[in-house]
């Protein structure tokens, strides 16, 4: 090969890698693009046994069910239970629901939603510190944030939002604790099947997005009057039409008062319990876009509202005309972290909480009597 020739050949192939060098880069650089919209959110599901171990300790599912359960039952329990559960330091110092005091009748009374009393406030507080500590261990992935629906903060209609997010079939069947048996709830069973149904997001659904977001509405509206709206509307309504069969395959679902740790099986996540709904991701999509409806009501506020940062690192609303609570409730505890010992300790308390709940003495009772008293997301089926 002559000298020249030589030359020629080692340009081109100088050429020939650098190109390759050039598209490698545009490659990579096409690559490290960041996802958006269903490529995020579903990435981010499928990477979600990072934090499913966490989210499915019995530690967190106690917490997350009697944040609930006693906010829920607070004005209906009797004075011996609200006792016990206020020397375990676990008092509601505001019910979720409350009975109308000119009510005297015997037995069990017509509760609703307390839209006055700042339990709404609390309900949002918490579920944003809840959604921030996922955040925070998600990063530590490199993994994250949590975003609402679909990444557009809309609820999903009827074959649109991405492929994940359509409604699952589910008929809710409880296993009796005594028995294993099968419990049967026709009217639930019949309200959830509806819910199910793509009339239901146009009639409701539909119209509670848009209603949430009226700016001429929410500039009217307290924070606390409308954490208790959504938690009592659009909210409960988004976690039974999306409430699937668990993970694991089971197709009984667990009881009220049922706590034994068979429930504590990781793949145990259905969205229609309270002991379980907090641990897959569509929770995260369901209350991100909760989440996302208290910015559009500081917003429609202004400069009427005044922001501060939590120790936690998320920002919350000092008191004064629209905001009622210095220190919203988050149960006995928030979610620091803590010792595994620490862990244990408040574990063994919530269990007390549940035995002042749902007394020994009413396991006796056949399921439709024990179902009457305690009202959980199953009964909120309005």
């Amino acid at each position: 090969m002559s000298s020249r020739s030589r030359r020629d050949f080692l340009a081109s192939a100088a050429a020939a890698v650098a190109g390759m060098a050039v598209a490698r880069q545009a490659w990579t650089q096409q690559q490290k693009k960041p996802l958006t919209g269903c490529d995020y959110v579903q990435d981010l599901a499928k990477h979600w046994d990072v934090v499913r171990p966490a989210l499915a300790s019995r530690y967190h599912r106690l917490h997350h069910c009697f944040f609930h359960y006693v906010r829920n039952n607070w004005d209906t329990l009797d004075g011996a239970a609200r006792s016990a559960i206020a020397d375990l330091q676990w008092d509601a110092p505001r019910p979720s629901m409350i009975k109308a005091k000119w009510d005297k009748r015997t037995g069990r009374t017509t509760v609703f939603w307390a839209t006055a009393n700042g339990s709404g406030e609390d309900f949002l507080f918490y579920h944003r510190w809840m959604i921030a500590m996922v955040d925070a261990m998600l990063a530590s992935h490199g993994l994250g944030p949590v975003e609402p629906w679909s990444d557009k903060d809309a609820i999903p209609a009827p074959r649109a939002g991405c492929d994940d997010e359509a409604v699952p079939p589910f008929i809710p069947r409880f296993e009796d604790p005594k028995s294993g048996n099968p419990i049967d709830l026709p009217f639930l069973q019949l309200r959830v099947e509806q819910m199910k149904k793509p009339s239901f997001f146009w009639d409701k659904l539909n119209w509670w997005g848009a209603e949430l977001r009226d700016y001429a509405a929410l500039e009217e509206t307290s924070l606390g009057a409308l954490g208790a709206r959504i938690e009592g509307g659009v909210h409960n309504q988004m976690h039974i039409r999306w409430s699937a069969y668990p993970t694991n395959g089971w197709t009984l679902i667990r009881n009220e008062d049922d706590f034994r740790t068979k429930w504590d099986d990781p793949g145990y996540d259905t969205l229609f319990d309270e002991y379980s709904s907090h641990i897959g991701p569509y929770f995260y999509r369901l209350h991100k876009w909760v989440d996302n409806r208290i910015e559009d009501w500081a917003e429609a506020h202004g400069d009427e509202v005044v922001r501060y940062t939590t120790p936690w690192g998320f920002d919350w609303f000092r008191t004064g005309k629209w905001v009622q609570i210095d220190k919203p409730w988050t149960g006995a505890w928030g979610f620091d972290r803590i010792t595994p010992d620490e862990e244990r300790r408040r574990v063994s308390v919530m269990e007390k909480v549940a035995a002042a709940m749902f007394p020994p003495s009413e396991a006796l009772l056949p399921p439709e009597q024990r179902e009457d008293r305690i009202l959980s997301i199953r009964d909120l089926v309005d």
